[in-house]
């Protein structure tokens, strides 16, 4: 009779056999697999010379303590990541007004030195201000903004601020923080190579849509780790895309992205827009949220696109919308397009309503207000120097009267301002 163990030992090992040749086979093909893949593949080697680096909550973050250049203009960044080489301390120093600026480039001051942007001018002249009203008051500006910013990471981003106590939030907001229609560029700034083949994969992350999910880790590794990995991926974006050629997917993938900026004004109520906005306001609310949670007064500062000057001020739905969000959740409001308008008519001279006159200008000569706006802005959303200047004039009013509203200090108020 066969001994019970023996034939236990004996399955076992050919069990054991049978694994080992089939963990060999497996490893020999990916082997050859990732050698073949070699030859038309190059694993990515993710570094990069940008100024974003691979965040897990909020995908990408600016770089800390680092200096480049951003659209050929010099820049530099803090320990902490935000504008400016000056490191704030956590601690507040005492008898200090401290205001934390949350946004996209236009906050962080795309093609402008790091001191033009507003925030550093809005800090020098509430502290001028402050000095001759002859109090003790000094204020802090922390500039956390951060190009390609959406309303998902500006949530982080004033989480993370928040060890700095800060007195005040700004948070500006601007169209394409509905939605971007190369919001991908980000990725191919941190060294991501596919990012234009495959925009639609990373929309829903990048504005906080769906959540990260671990297994984008491993695919960070892998791609730079394995030609076989690509070689799959660049297979799985041909079937999905359904472009057996690969030569037009990255087109393809951006007429599957959500509409223009303009769209946002010429079809408010398109299904998608819709959808598009109630994902952006979720994310502005939960930031509102945070800032009442800590007892932080928080201004809204929305700021236009080019093409916004030269139409009438009722077309400016995501202005309204932003405005109803301000009403709902009793914030302060500062509409830059609107205060264009009143730069504007004070500009001409003619005296007036402001609404008359730019109505006139739009029907009778609109070359003027895109002259206008060419005065202030390099682009479509980017302002010159003088635009910073004028935005942390605008603001200026707007943030002593949001203080003065709050039991922090007595502030002395400066003039009243129409700028809503």
């Amino acid at each position: 009779m066969r001994n019970p163990t023996s034939a236990w030992n004996a399955r076992a090992k050919e069990f054991t056999v049978n694994l080992l040749l089939c963990t060999l086979s497996i490893a020999i093909f990916f082997g050859v697999a990732e050698l073949l893949a070699r030859i038309w593949y190059t694993p990515e080697e993710i570094r990069s010379e940008g100024h974003f680096e691979f965040d897990v909550e909020t995908i990408f973050r600016q770089k800390k303590n680092h200096a480049g250049t951003y659209f050929g203009v010099p820049y530099t960044t803090n320990s902490y990541g935000h504008r400016g080489s000056r490191d704030y301390s956590v601690e507040k120093p005492k008898n200090t007004i401290r205001i934390l600026v949350l946004g996209d480039s236009v906050a962080f001051g795309t093609k402008v030195l790091d001191s033009e942007a507003f925030p550093v001018l809005l800090e020098e002249k509430l502290s001028q201000y402050f000095t001759d009203q002859h109090t003790a008051i000094s204020a802090e500006v922390i500039n956390a903004a951060v190009p390609g910013n959406t309303p998902f990471q500006e949530y982080h981003d004033l989480q993370r601020s928040l060890l700095f106590n800060p007195d005040l939030v700004i948070l500006q907001f601007t169209l394409n923080d509905v939605r971007e229609n190369y919001g991908t560029w980000q990725l191919q700034n941190m060294g991501f190579n596919e990012a234009y083949t495959s925009q639609a994969q990373f929309f829903d992350y990048l504005f906080g849509k769906k959540t990260l999910p671990l297994a984008f880790r491993a695919d960070y590794l892998l791609r730079q780790k394995s030609a076989f990995y690509l070689f799959l991926k660049d297979l799985g974006n041909r079937i999905r895309f359904r472009d057996a050629s690969g030569e037009h997917i990255a087109d393809i993938a951006q007429q599957m992205e959500a509409g223009f900026a303009e769209v946002l004004v010429d079809d408010p109520q398109n299904p998608q827009i819709l959808q598009e906005w109630e994902y952006a306001l979720s994310w502005t609310r939960k930031t509102i949220q945070i800032a009442k949670e800590n007892n932080i007064p928080l201004l809204l500062l929305v700021t236009p696109f080019a093409f916004q000057i030269s139409r009438p001020e009722e077309t400016a739905h995501p202005q309204r919308i932003m405005r109803e969000l301000a009403e709902e959740q009793n914030i302060t409001y500062v509409d830059l397009l609107h205060a264009l308008f009143e730069e504007y008519a004070a500009f001409t001279g003619e005296g007036g309503n402001t609404s008359e006159i730019i109505a006139q200008t739009i029907q009778q000569n609109p070359e003027k207000l895109q002259d206008f706006w060419s005065s202030l802005f390099y682009d479509i959303c980017h302002a010159l120097p003088s635009g910073h200047k004028l935005i942390a004039r605008i603001l200026q009013p707007e943030v002593l009267k949001a203080l003065h509203r709050t039991d922090i200090a007595e502030l002395p108020l400066t003039q009243e301002s129409s700028y809503r």
